[in-house]
């Protein structure tokens, strides 16, 4: 069964987990047989189709084979996204049952009820995110299928039928029923091959959302130190007011516990970031990559169009889907990197004022580890950043407009 935090009124990646076993990807050990045989086939539908539509690539003009070789091209990249997911299953469900066991839950003796209310906070964004994002699969899907069978129903000329995400010519597709089967059969694969690549998109933004949020719970934590140090002491040391606290006051053995306390959760962050990258670094550079090439091709196909061709604004709506998941996975790594970078900031707002010169010293090694942001990258040597998104549309735009002059010479 799908894994869940252990919270209760949070779940970590229950979503994604149980969208990916709807469609044949299971982290579970003990499968029944049954679902093993439904699994299969829903392997035989996502690994499959590339091969079946590769064959069209030979057969028609330059216009559709341009727009097959971008299907084709996606529909490889959400393969190899399918085939890394399953290969690294065990790596991945031991990252995930990491992230659901102390330090990262919420501790309520580090940092009080903030700690559950930012991880509820992350979960109302990331389930909305969710729904956008298998919203816009199925929405997309359905009103391909709607414009289609309108189109089929309307005439029984075989070359008024369509196929929405390119034709497909394995049968006989200019007789019926045999044109049915395969509309069927491509419309059920793209529906495959769109929420896979949706639940992989989430589970790795999820993931450094997760990672992000664990960095503004050591923010607080840090921003508290010295009270829980003082916290600690009234409770072991009779006749000490609780109220105000005064840090030079405070012995050292109670100001080492809660540093140390605070240093360790650090550092298990650090370590889960690093474990986190080394695990998503080929998945996150197979998107990279083959988001980047469709986008080129895109890019080339709108640049030989005019501005008020119907293919025009196809072509832009499809490199905006093509480019949406690199945005998503650059804007959560950017606040690992930002989260990662304040907590510097919010050790020098911990109350250290007139305190144990070795607590302080403490501390001042926390600001310099904080002064050296968790950079993600893809593949170890593409930065996974905001900036590197704005880099690719600027490339990409300049690229439009260059191409555009070109051709209107």
């Amino acid at each position: 069964m799908p894994l869940t935090f252990c919270l209760k009124s949070f779940t970590f990646l229950v979503r994604e987990l149980l969208m990916l076993r709807l469609i044949g990807i299971s982290f579970a050990d003990n499968e029944k047989v049954s679902y093993r045989i439904y699994a299969f086939f829903c392997n035989v539908l996502l690994f499959g189709y590339p091969v079946i539509a590769f064959s069209d690539l030979f057969k028609h003009e330059f216009d559709i084979v341009a727009d097959l070789l971008i299907y084709e091209l996606a529909t490889i990249m959400v393969c190899c996204e399918a085939f890394v997911v399953m290969w690294n299953r065990q790596k991945l469900k031991a990252l995930f049952r990491k992230l659901e066991c102390a330090p990262f839950t919420p501790n309520f003796e580090r940092g009080g009820e903030v700690e559950e209310s930012f991880l509820k906070d992350f979960s109302i964004v990331t389930g909305r995110q969710a729904n956008i994002c298998w919203g816009s699969v199925f929405s997309t899907v359905g009103m391909s299928i709607v414009a289609t069978i309108i189109k089929r129903v309307r005439s029984s000329d075989y070359r008024d039928w369509e196929f929405t995400y390119g034709p497909l010519t394995v049968l006989d597709v200019t007789r019926s029923p045999y044109f049915e089967i395969t509309w069927l059969y491509q419309i059920t694969c793209v529906l495959v091959i769109g929420l896979t690549h949706c639940s992989v998109i989430l589970i790795i933004s999820e993931i450094l959302g997760h990672a992000s949020v664990q960095f503004k719970i050591l923010q607080n934590n840090l921003s508290q130190v010295t009270e829980n140090a003082h916290r600690i002491m009234t409770k072991k040391v009779r006749g000490v007011a609780g109220d105000e606290v005064d840090v030079s006051k405070v012995p050292w053995k109670y100001l080492q516990k809660s540093l140390n306390e605070a240093i360790s959760y650090h550092l298990s962050i650090l370590d889960v970031t690093s474990e986190v990258e080394k695990t998503i670094n080929m998945l996150t550079l197979i998107i990279f990559l083959f988001s980047l090439a469709v986008t080129c091709f895109q890019v080339y196909h709108a640049s030989i169009l005019s501005a008020f061709n119907v293919r025009f604004l196809k072509c832009f709506t499809d490199s905006s889907s093509a480019i949406f998941p690199v945005f998503i996975l650059c804007f959560w790594s950017h606040q690992v990197a930002h989260e990662s970078e304040q907590v510097a900031k919010y050790a020098f707002q911990a109350n250290f004022v007139g305190s144990d010169l070795r607590y302080q010293k403490g501390l001042n090694l926390i600001m310099v580890r904080g002064q050296r942001p968790v950079i993600l990258k893809a593949g170890k040597f593409i930065e996974i950043s905001l900036p590197t998104f704005v880099s690719i549309i600027r490339a990409s735009y300049s690229a439009f407009m260059v191409l555009r002059s070109v051709n209107e010479k």
